[in-house]
């Protein structure tokens, strides 16, 4: 899934848990800049929080066409300009004065438009120009200043104001206009030459110039922070600048925030990396993006860390000379984030654009290893299983080629994981074999540990747990003595405890290792992980009579799945919830969720799940009286789980035609 996804569903769920007691309002201002994401996201608020007690307030120019005018509760204030009446109130309210002389009024009125910010910026430059003075309350005005003084556009205004200020002053703002959207004293100070406290003071009076505004700082015991009083300031002074002088000024400002903060520059990189590159320092800025990208893939932030490394190969693209070894282990760096963070579709794109510059530069290695990485990926995929494996294929093709064991073996361990996925135990235990083989000659102490946890579960869906318990031992063993900690690894040896005791028929390790698993991915932080592990505990339940909790569990593991995009995890949610609402509650909705799953299962390929399935529909069947449909359904099962290694549906299925035949009640396996 996309990042987008993952935010939208935080997101609503954040609005829902913010309105629970209470009316939450949420307000954007100029709506009408936001980016195709941006909109996306706040689609989700809007749709996905109708009943919860939450109002969305925007504010956008005319002309602006967003797609809410649809929702129910839509409701649209038109602002036309300020009316006379209301420019008079607002002039008196900012000249602090009782009496405003009417000619003044009319100035304002007429060259305002009803434009409030024209209004206080255009009082503000006839009080710069002496055009204006306020006295005991009482405003004199001086037409002929304003008229030879004081420009007409509001852009203009603001120009002038800013040629009034001392040369300090000036290059102060330019500082700040450059630096970004909050500045301190201590930055400007160092770059200007100032003392710390004479810029503090120069800052105090810009801001009673009304072209600052202070707030407060965001690090506790650090000096006022400051931004400007509206953005068209910051913009005025920017495009004062030449070319030449915005470089500078940018490379002074990464200097300045590198000597003044030398223990942060991980958590300011991204900042960094911005000013080096407008500085012309591109290389500089590219180390930054990866610093940034290694910094929030510490904090499991994936998809960050991806979008990080994407900026990273965007600016060594735009060198004379691209390091193009950095940019190939770069690409290969997205795939792997990718997988982990299940950004399958976004990673494999990304991929392909490696692909095709190691194609470009004929490194076939390379070629070999991001085709191998964009195979992980498609195969993950709903709908691109096949696409993947033949990029697999290719993969594996060229490691041969090669003569390159570790690539080869690489091949053989992702085709296999394939095979498991698409629950063809039989075929992915020869692989895992295969590629265990080779890692052990090559003596990877990480890789042979990846084959033994999925070969694991390979073995006990044949009927030898004690067999697959003996990988898992073997894969700690290895993991103990070789130092090798990973938690994503930690993870996912529990989950292959918790179903190689599910196959066994142990149900209640099976909850254990499954409970502990799912805890562990909660805590790490990985999402995908939590919601399988939270499947397995649903079905362990189910097997033991507890439908409550079962229910509970898959129930959960559905939302997050649909949330994040998981359509495989969700329909096989689906699948349990719907054949315990028919088996329980005789519902048709259930039978219907769990043909529709079958119908999803087998149109990807998912032979595990089909057979689960037709299993679940023989049982729902036959409690609807329909023997005939359960039989069928049945020996379905029988032939898939033969052709696929799966020993414990060939038996169950064999019991299972016995009890129709001597009219007994059909069970789940174990």
């Amino acid at each position: 899934s996309h990042p987008a996804q993952l935010l939208r569903a935080a997101i609503a769920r954040i609005a829902g848990k913010l309105a629970e007691d209470r009316l939450t309002v949420f307000a954007w201002d100029a709506a009408e800049n936001m980016d195709d994401e941006s909109q996306a996201l706040l689609d989700g608020l809007i749709r996905d929080s109708r009943e919860a007690r939450v109002a969305v307030g925007l504010s956008y120019r005319p002309g602006f066409i967003h797609p809410w005018t649809d929702v129910p509760s839509y409701f649209e204030l038109r602002l036309g300009p300020m009316s006379d009446d209301d420019v008079a109130r607002l002039t008196g309210t900012r000249l602090a004065a009782e009496e405003v002389p009417l000619d003044l009024l009319r100035e304002v009125t007429a060259k305002s438009g009803g434009n409030p910010l024209y209004v206080e910026e255009y009082l503000k430059a006839l009080a710069d120009a002496g055009a204006i003075r306020v006295q005991g309350g009482r405003v004199s005005y001086d037409p002929e200043v304003a008229e030879v003084e004081v420009p007409k556009t509001l852009r203009g205004i603001v120009s002038s104001r800013l040629a009034r200020l001392t040369p300090t002053h000036r290059h102060l703002l330019q500082i700040a206009a450059v630096a970004g959207e909050r500045f301190g004293p201590d930055l400007l100070a160092l770059i200007s030459e100032e003392g710390v406290e004479e810029v503090e003071a120069m800052l105090d009076t810009l801001e009673e110039r009304g072209l600052l505004r202070k707030s407060a700082s965001a690090r506790a015991n650090d000096r006022a922070e400051y931004d400007f009083a509206h953005e068209l300031v910051g913009e005025v002074l920017r495009d004062g600048l030449t070319l030449d002088g915005r470089r500078e000024l940018h490379e002074d400002v990464a200097l300045g925030l590198e000597t003044l903060h030398p223990q942060r520059l991980d958590e300011l990189a991204e900042r960094l990396a911005h000013h080096h590159r407008e500085a012309g320092a591109r290389e500089k800025a590219t180390d930054y993006m990866i610093r940034a990208a290694d910094r929030l893939e510490a904090e499991e932030a994936l998809g960050g860390a991806v979008s990080a490394i994407e900026r990273a190969i965007e600016l060594l693209s735009q060198m004379a000379t691209p390091d193009r070894d950095r940019m190939i282990a770069l690409y290969r760096r997205i795939g792997e984030l990718a997988f982990r963070s299940r950004e399958l579709e976004h990673g494999a794109a990304r991929v392909a654009a490696g692909v095709e510059l190691a194609q470009a530069l004929g490194r076939q290695a390379d070629v070999a290893r991001l085709s191998l990485l964009r195979g992980r990926l498609l195969v993950n995929l709903p709908g691109s299983s096949e696409e993947g494996r033949r990029w697999l294929d290719q993969a594996g093709q060229l490691a041969r080629r090669l003569e390159d064991q570790r690539l080869l073996r690489d091949a053989v361990l992702a085709q296999a994981e394939a095979d498991m996925r698409m629950g063809e135990h039989a075929r992915a235990a020869t692989g895992l074999a295969e590629a265990l083989a080779l890692s052990q000659s090559l003596g990877d102490v990480e890789a042979q540990i990846r084959c033994l946890v999925p070969l694991a579960l390979a073995t006990a869906s044949d009927g030898r747990r004690v067999e697959g318990l003996g990988h898992l031992d073997e894969a700690r063993r290895l993991q103990e003595g070789g130092g090798v900690y990973d938690r994503f690894t930690e993870c996912e040896m529990l989950k292959m405890e918790g179903l190689v005791h599910f196959f066994g028929s142990a149900y209640e390790r099976s909850l254990d290792a499954s409970a502990r698993a799912r805890d562990l991915a909660q805590e790490y932080g990985f999402p995908y992980e939590a919601a399988v592990n939270a499947h397995n505990m649903g079905e362990a339940y189910l097997r033991l009579g507890d439908y409550k909790r079962a229910f509970a569990s898959l129930r959960y593991s559905y939302e997050v799945a649909r949330d994040h995009g998981w359509e495989k995890l969700q329909w096989a949610n689906m699948r349990v919830l719907g054949f315990i609402d028919a088996t329980r509650f005789g519902s048709s909705d259930g039978r219907s969720h769990v043909v529709q799953a079958n119908d999803f299962a087998a149109a990807h390929g998912f032979v595990w799940d089909v057979i689960q399935g037709r299993y679940m529909l023989a049982i729902v069947d036959q409690g609807r009286g329909d023997d005939e449909g359960a039989r069928a359904a049945l020996r379905e099962v029988l032939r898939l789980a033969a052709d696929h290694g799966h020993a414990d549906y060939v038996k169950a299925a064999e019991k299972g035609l016995r009890a129709l035949e001597q009219g007994s009640t059909l069970q789940l396996p174990g």
